[in-house]
């Protein structure tokens, strides 16, 4: 995973160097960080914004905001 000035998160399957999903939407500012998981199904980003996203991978969207 990796997050990006545009505001968004992009999956990617390391094998192929390949995207395989893209997660925006939450931040308004650049992402500064992405951690995932140890069980891979949820990620958490942190922002300019000051904010703090955990994020469900298999709905592709965010579901608390910190």
């Amino acid at each position: 995973m990796s997050g990006h000035a545009d505001r968004a998160v992009r999956l990617w399957n390391a094998n192929e160097v390949k995207q395989v999903a893209l997660f925006d939407g939450a931040h308004n500012r650049d992402i500064f960080d992405v951690t995932i998981f140890e069980s891979n199904d949820k990620f958490v980003t942190c922002g300019g914004d000051k904010l703090l996203f955990v994020w469900d991978v298999l709905k592709g969207q965010w579901i608390r905001k910190i």
